[in-house]
């Protein structure tokens, strides 16, 4: 996930266009469980891609996506680098909400979403444009709903399917 060096509110809001308030940021960073002293200070508290673990580094990009005010959250490994408890308190979170959530993950018995778009390619039928062509379906029809954009959260190990999404549109 990416982290640029400066304050936890930084960070949170990077690339935010909505006004949020301190109050709504403070709730999710205590919701998330970011940290052991989620005290109201704690948004200016200095950070970088070394002061934090790997699974801090992925809750900080789900406050990022919800702050965001998404419509659509794809998500790929995106707990990856998360312990139980917290995969589950993510789970939770993200299912009380009401956002359209397309998860990519090996962990299927750990989410339990109302309805879900699993894309698995066989080896024989890869790299020749079936994965490419079902999102682009998919976009396509969602442009048709209105829907105006996609937050997409790619495991920073899972370089095949960041690679791919690039090649389809996406970008960082």
């Amino acid at each position: 996930p990416l982290i640029i060096k400066g304050s936890l509110r930084e960070n949170l809001l990077y690339g935010n266009n909505l006004k949020v308030k301190d109050k709504e940021v403070l709730k999710l960073v205590k919701s998330y469980k970011l940290f052991i002293d989620d005290q109201d200070e704690v948004l200016d508290k200095q950070i970088t891609n070394k002061s934090l673990s790997s699974g801090q580094m992925q809750k900080i990009s789900f406050i990022r996506a919800m702050l965001s005010n998404p419509m659509v959250l794809i998500l790929d490994e995106s707990t990856s680098n998360l312990d139980y408890d917290s995969r589950k308190l993510i789970n939770e979170q993200l299912k009380s909400t009401k956002l359209t959530i397309i998860n990519s993950t090996h962990s299927i018995e750990e989410v339990d979403y109302d309805h879900h778009l699993h894309i698995d390619i066989l080896p024989m039928a890869q790299s020749k444009g079936y994965g490419r062509k079902l999102i682009e379906i998919f976009l396509t029809r969602l442009q048709s709903k209105g829907i105006k954009g996609v937050y997409l959260i790619v495991s920073k190990k899972n370089q095949n399917a960041i690679g791919f999404y690039k090649q389809t549109g996406f970008n960082e």
